[in-house]
Order: C-alpha cells, then structure tokens, then sequence
C-alpha cells in the first residue's frame, strides 16, 4: 500500500491519542473504540460541521449544541464564538472537563486555529467512545475566510455560490455589523479595516473548567 500524507497524519494523531490515554484515570466500565474504528472514523467526513453550519446554529440560538473552543486561554480571550466555551487541550482529561464532555444530551463542537489541535482532541475524547463531540471544520482561520470576509462569487458563477454568498453576507452582518452585500471587492479591498472591526465575542458564563497553562 502506498504511503501518502494522509496515512503519516492519521498515524500521528492516532500516536496522539493512544498517549494520551496513558494519562486517564482509571475508570470502571469505560468502553474504548479499538484503533481500526477510530482510524476507519478519521477516513470520512462525518466529524466535520462546516463554518457555514456552525453559523447557522449560532443564530438560530440551537440549543442542541456546545461550541468548544480547545486553545490556551489567553487566545480564547482575544477572539471567540459567541456562546463558546474554553476547554484548553492541556485540561482535557481533568475531572471537570471530563464530566461536561460527557454530558450527551448536546452536540459538542470544537475548534481551534486550524483543525489540528480539535481534531486532536477529537481523537481523545472517540477512543473513550463519547458519540457526540464533533469538530469545526478548518476552524477560525477557515471562519474568518467564509463567514467574516467571504468572497464575492464572478456573474458567471451557479446560482448556489450566489445563494451561498448572500447567506454569508448576512452571516457577516450578524457577527460584526458589516454588509459587503452590493460590493464585491468590499471583502478583499478593505481586510485590514475589517480586522479592526472585528471585536472578540464577550464569553456568554464563567465554566468550572475554563483556565489551564
């Protein structure tokens, strides 16, 4: 079999989590997915929420879903989603931690930067077999790019990329005050303004399990 990239990332990750399970506490009656399945999940999409998603459930005020935001505490103070969260990676396996993740009775949705560090996280928390916790796809740098300065599609472009970006556009409005909507170079032309208007979302509560190094 030929070994791609893809193979030496999943590796890693599952290194990853298999170390970080050496640092559990023992706990009676845990039921562990076994390394095929958990490396048969990271061969398909359906851990994913697109920034498109998450947006949605953000307005929508869903209450069926948690927003976990997985970096250090000092990121998650200079920018957050609104409704978010902070769980650093480092205090995953604490107690706190451990009983918020295992609460099923919402969708856990993580993120961070990129989606490395969640989907990280992701693997931690599949291999102690919690069926609920999901990742935000390419994370805040993925959500800057779609919902915070979305790009306008070409007149010759489907009438989805249309509606996709009218959607975003309002999206837009909602998160920061800007309509780039009857501009199309609005989203390219003015980056660094759009960036200073950007004000971090104030963190909705104060959680158990928020701090960390």
């Amino acid at each position: 079999m030929k070994i791609t990239k893809r193979h030496i990332v999943l590796a890693g990750l599952l290194f990853i989590a298999g170390f970080g399970l050496l640092l559990l506490p023992m706990q009676e009656n845990s039921k562990e997915i076994s390394p095929e399945e958990l490396l048969a999940e990271l061969n398909d999409d359906t851990r994913f929420y697109t920034t498109d998603q998450v947006a949605r459930m953000i307005i929508d005020k869903d209450p069926s879903f948690l927003l976990i935001d997985v970096r250090s505490p000092e990121a998650f103070g200079s920018f957050s989603l609104e409704g978010a969260i902070n769980l650093p990676f480092a205090d995953l396996m604490s107690p706190d931690a451990l009983d918020l993740l295992s609460d099923d009775t919402r969708s856990l949705v993580l993120y961070s930067n990129d989606h490395v560090l969640a989907e990280q996280a992701w693997m931690l928390l599949r291999r102690m077999n919690l069926t609920h916790i999901h990742i935000m796809e390419g994370g805040l740098n993925r959500w800057m790019e779609t919902i915070l300065m979305p790009t306008a599609p070409g007149p010759a472009e489907s009438a989805e990329a249309h509606a996709l970006y009218s959607e975003r556009s309002g999206a837009r409005l909602y998160f920061t005050g800007i309509n780039p909507a009857g501009d199309a170079g609005t989203a390219q032309a003015t980056t660094q303004t759009q960036q200073e208007k950007v004000v971090p979302v104030k963190k909705a509560r104060q959680s158990a399990v928020e701090g960390g190094c």
